[in-house]
């Protein structure tokens, strides 16, 4: 039987509060299959691609939402676009494994803290609606 991905979403304190969790254990692995990605690049993708599928169901349907992560580490760039909860990503450097002494994945250390995150939410509006907004 293939695992099923999913999302959880609660809303609490008359919906002041929502509380997000999810398991991306599927979406992970179908990627690391498509880029050939190692350990730690492997990690940072699919810690990216979970948040911002996550982030993408705060928005409405038609609404999308573009991340670009560039830290500056040897993993270089990362983009990902997402819609709804639908997400794909692209990794420049896909061959990274680092580790800490501890055995750890250093997956702060791939990705870099010298960058920049470039967020980008647009809605696609057909020419038919133009005249409706």
């Amino acid at each position: 039987m293939d695992k099923k991905d999913y999302t959880v979403k609660a809303y609490c304190f008359g919906d002041n509060a929502r509380i997000y969790a999810c398991d991306s254990t599927a979406l992970c692995e179908e990627a690391r299959k498509l880029h050939g990605t190692w350990p730690t690049s492997t990690a940072a993708l699919g810690r990216s691609l979970t948040v911002i599928a996550m982030m993408s169901l705060m928005y409405k349907m038609g609404e999308h939402l573009t991340v670009k992560i560039d830290g500056g580490g040897p993993i270089g760039q990362m983009i990902i676009e997402a819609s709804y909860g639908t997400v794909k990503g692209s990794i420049h450097n896909p061959e990274v494994f680092l580790q800490y002494n501890d055995g750890h994945l250093a997956v702060g250390m791939g990705v870099g803290t010298d960058g920049d995150i470039v967020v980008t939410i647009y809605f696609y509006c057909s020419p038919a609606n133009w005249r409706n907004r």
